[in-house]
């Protein structure tokens, strides 16, 4: 399988399903279904979120930069559909600064409690 999600850098400001350190590692998000439409759908959830603008979206992924509304840092967010498995893999990590208080793995339960509503995930 070519590679879905970038590594999470050292630092600890950076979550993804895919990671292999247990401090970085998110649950993916496990899918109802990955129909046609599934990552269209999921894009149009996200860009209704507050801080989150879609940069790039097609059918298997979509790449979104995601702003803190506090202090107004940029995170990259990146989510990859795995259909063999039907979920996503999910990754923020923080653009700057050694550690984010969280905020990364508090945005990806925001989402994940987001599909879940709108019953596009398990």
């Amino acid at each position: 399988m070519p590679e879905l999600l970038a590594d999470c850098p050292p630092q600890p400001h950076c979550v993804s399903s895919l990671s292999q350190d247990p401090k970085q590692r998110v649950a993916p998000l496990q899918l109802n279904s990955t129909r046609d439409n599934t990552m269209q759908a999921i894009a149009k959830i996200l860009s209704d979120m507050a801080g989150i603008r879609i940069e790039y979206a097609d059918d298997m992924r979509i790449e979104a930069l995601a702003v803190t509304s506090l202090l107004r840092f940029k995170d990259d967010l990146t989510l990859a559909l795995d259909s063999d498995n039907h979920c996503l893999h999910i990754r923020s990590c923080s653009r700057i600064g050694y550690y984010d208080f969280g905020s990364n793995r508090r945005r990806i339960e925001r989402i994940r409690r987001r599909l879940q509503q709108h019953q596009l995930l398990k």
